[in-house]
């Protein structure tokens, strides 16, 4: 007897299709927010944590999920963290969207500075049939900020494929 796999199916959360989509002075800021104090300042990630944190967690986060991320963010190894921003920085692909052929579902905070919802909008425009999700009072960690909310709204689109 064969086994049945359901459809395949795509959640995109506060992402873009590429980084080459930011300009050149969007990058820049973030690459000196995050890659410059490491590699020029002799910094640690828990050196810069609270600052990446600031720019990432939305403006009515709870304290705790502030202090999470710093915390998260403490626990990085420097090679590691050095090795990933400057592969995701310099990766020069982009998910060309119109290509994206199942059901998508974007998720985006209004509050997202580093992807805000505009992003999402205009991913989801490219991408046929997709669904597009603006998360109220959320920042870039949505799952974590308005976790019930999130976790609805993916429960709710998983289970129209069920």
């Amino acid at each position: 007897m064969q086994e049945t796999r359901p459809d395949p199916s795509h959640a995109l959360v506060a992402t873009f299709p590429g980084f080459k989509r930011l300009d050149e002075a969007e990058r820049q800021r973030f690459v000196a927010l995050r890659l410059h104090p490491l590699t020029e300042g002799g910094k640690q990630p828990r050196d810069i944590a609270p600052t990446v944190a600031a720019t990432l967690i939305g403006p009515e986060a709870d304290r705790r999920h502030f202090d999470r991320l710093v915390e998260s963010m403490g626990a990085l190894h420097l090679e590691s963290y050095i090795k990933t921003l400057v592969a995701t920085t310099t990766y020069e692909e982009a998910l060309e969207l119109e290509t994206v052929a199942v059901p998508t579902l974007l998720i985006f905070g209004e509050n997202d500075s580093l992807t805000p919802p505009n992003v999402g909008r205009t991913m989801a425009a490219r991408i046929a049939g997709s669904r597009f999700v603006e998360v109220p009072r959320s920042g870039h960690l949505i799952n974590i900020e308005e976790a019930q909310i999130f976790n609805a709204r993916v429960l709710e689109f998983l289970r129209g494929f069920g």
